[in-house]
């Protein structure tokens, strides 16, 4: 399906993500529009990787999912996750 995207979590961050799926927030579909197609062939950097990261981090500790004993193995599985998701081809 194009312009879909699927992140995946192991460890901490999966239990999070399952939980924060119980709050029954349908999905959001991205898609790419038909009139700008080089949207995805741009490269995604390093700061959006991070900035992405640090938003669901922040999600995460909002839902009391995320603490600081935890802090530094899930944003590191929330990091890598994220960018083998954008980087894969």
């Amino acid at each position: 399906m194009a312009g879909h995207l699927e992140l995946a979590f192991f460890g901490p961050a999966r239990a999070a993500c399952e939980a924060m799926n119980s709050f029954k927030i349908p999905p959001k579909t991205i898609t790419m529009s038909q009139e700008s197609p080089s949207v995805a062939e741009k490269p995604v950097s390093e700061e959006a990787i991070l900035k992405t990261a640090k938003e669901v981090a922040i999600k995460f500790i909002e839902v009391g999912r995320l603490t600081p004993g935890n802090f530094t193995e899930t944003f590191r599985e929330l990091y890598v996750g994220i960018k083998s998701t954008v980087r894969e081809r």
